[in-house]
């Protein structure tokens, strides 16, 4: 049975999303997004995660006892498919930073969208690539420590500041090797529902971007504000600092103010020069200011000094 999308196609446009392929690496807490983009109409999905189910996924994603065993991308695939019988799905059961540069090529590089939804860096550093490579529109999903609060940050070829770019000082601390470890621990499936649907938002806006309904204007309403944080617990803070409260300007004696407030953020680690993603995939580089820096895109003069 067709399903009818007579209560969204309002603000949804449904044709583009079932013309859209979307990849998702990382089917763990992205099992409830995958559905969510087959209820909104997304007409074909490529699910890559190496894992199978295991009993304490069940409390925590979107699964249940008898997928215990299966696949992760296969026990989706079928509830997937249930949801909307047209759909088409590829479950991949691979490891996506084991993924050759032909596997990407063949399988991702004309996708309308990649979603990364993995605590893994490596993964999320190697899709930020693919995402400059191909220019693809890209979401990356994270829940920080205790599921306190979380991010959902994305990328399109019209910004400047890609993955990488907004987290500059992440890639340096994996650099060096002080990262701290991350870990789903604390994070009931409450709390990845809740960045999820902010996900979900951002990746119907980026596959309609343009649609002159409420979606299809999310992207350019944001502009280059393309961080987004989602504070969840009332007592998270980021280094001691209520980040929130900082950015919203909200005086201590807010009777008003509590939790669950999402903030769009400019590049908040304050890159000023292209990365070394940027420089590679799209041969962006800098000139020194009186002020800092300047991004020099390909074919941009330098302004005289």
């Amino acid at each position: 049975m067709k399903l009818d999308y007579t209560r969204i196609e309002s603000v949804i446009d449904v044709p583009r999303m079932e013309r859209s392929r979307v990849a998702i690496v990382g089917v763990g807490g992205a099992a409830d997004l995958a559905r969510d983009l087959v209820r909104c109409g997304c007409g074909h999905l490529i699910l890559i995660d190496p894992d199978k189910v295991e009993p304490l996924n069940i409390p925590r994603q979107g699964y249940a006892v008898p997928d215990i065993g299966i696949p992760k991308v296969e026990a989706l695939a079928q509830d997937l498919r249930r949801i909307n019988s047209d759909v088409v799905v590829t479950p991949w059961a691979a490891d996506f930073c084991a993924l050759s540069d032909e596997d990407v090529r063949h399988h991702l590089a004309d996708v309308n969208l990649l979603i990364l939804a993995t605590d893994n860096f490596r993964a999320q550093a190697k899709g930020n690539e693919v995402a400059l490579q191909y220019g693809l529109p890209a979401v990356w999903i994270a829940l920080y420590e205790g599921g306190l609060a979380g991010e959902a940050a994305f990328w399109h070829p019209g910004l400047d500041s890609c993955w990488r770019c907004l987290c500059a000082g992440r890639y340096s601390a994996h650099e060096n090797g002080t990262a701290a470890p991350v870990t789903s621990r604390g994070a009931s499936i409450l709390d990845v529902r809740h960045v999820d649907g902010i996900a979900g938002m951002l990746s119907v806006g980026l596959l309609t971007s343009g649609a002159n309904n409420r979606y299809g204007k999310l992207i350019a309403q944001l502009g280059d504000r393309n961080f987004l944080q989602i504070k969840i617990d009332p007592t998270f803070t980021w280094g001691a600092r209520d980040i929130f409260r900082e950015q919203l300007e909200i005086p201590d004696d807010c009777d008003r103010y509590f939790s669950f407030v999402t903030i769009a953020r400019r590049d908040p680690d304050r890159g000023q020069l292209p990365c070394r993603d940027c420089q590679r995939y799209r041969g962006h580089t800098f000139e020194q200011t009186a002020d800092g820096y300047r991004r020099l895109k390909p074919g941009w003069i330098a302004a005289a000094s």
